[in-house]
């Protein structure tokens, strides 16, 4: 990044924590499910939202249950067995909750497999 790039992102960063913005980043176990807030969907996790001054709160977050593929694809990467919440999980933060990581864990138990023979 160009010195005066980085210089206007720090402004930014700055400006943005004096004019009353909360960022929280959304992430879960395991990475990449559907997030929603008030209903509206904002990406994938892990995803920053960014909300500015005092508006909108309550925030309802949601974030979709993982699939059967996205288990596979998790599973395999560790070598284990798992076993997953199917349902979505909600959250709901108030003027009063602190910026910083909203965090759903979606894995309930993780078990090794066995080693194959080779």
């Amino acid at each position: 990044m160009r010195p005066g790039r980085l210089v206007w992102a720090a402004a930014l960063a700055a400006g943005m924590s004096a004019c009353g913005c909360t960022t929280y980043l959304i992430d879960s176990n395991p990475q990449g499910l559907r997030v929603s807030v008030n209903n509206v969907e904002e990406g994938f996790t892990p995803c920053r939202y960014t909300l500015w001054s005092q508006f909108y709160y309550p925030l309802e977050v949601t974030v979709a249950p993982p699939q059967p593929r996205q288990l596979e694809a998790y599973a395999a990467a560790r070598n284990v067995s798992v076993e997953a919440v199917s349902a979505p999980q909600t959250k709901v933060l108030t003027p009063r909750s602190p910026s910083g990581t909203v965090y759903f864990d979606f894995i309930v138990r993780e078990r090794d497999l066995p080693a194959r023979p080779e």
